[in-house]
């Protein structure tokens, strides 16, 4: 999510990210300034915060593609694939580590 805050944040001038800032500022401040009990509120938070880590892991994915020349494209689908699995089965783990408990 903070890839995806940083590019937000470099293009605040436009309708998109700026409605993304405004709408993370105007959920986590209040909540976590006055509230005690913010995370029971959280569910109408958490689009925003996808969004944005949407963003960032697209930002990821054009990063990884630009590092790959078109003369390697295999690698480029390796690495698309690497990365891929890194954000499936790292939460799957994790997952399945929490219910052996």
């Amino acid at each position: 999510m903070s890839v995806g805050l940083v590019e937000t944040w470099k293009r605040r001038r436009e309708a998109g990210p700026f409605f993304l800032i405004v709408m993370f500022l105007f959920w986590i401040i209040p909540f976590s300034l006055l509230s005690a009990k913010w995370l029971r509120w959280m569910l109408s938070w958490m689009p925003t915060v996808y969004i944005l880590a949407a963003l960032g892991l697209a930002k990821i994915f054009a990063w990884a593609s630009a590092l790959v020349s078109e003369s390697h494209r295999r690698l480029a689908q390796a690495l698309a694939a690497v990365v891929a699995l890194v954000f499936m089965v790292e939460p799957a783990w994790v997952t399945a580590q929490s219910k052996c408990k």
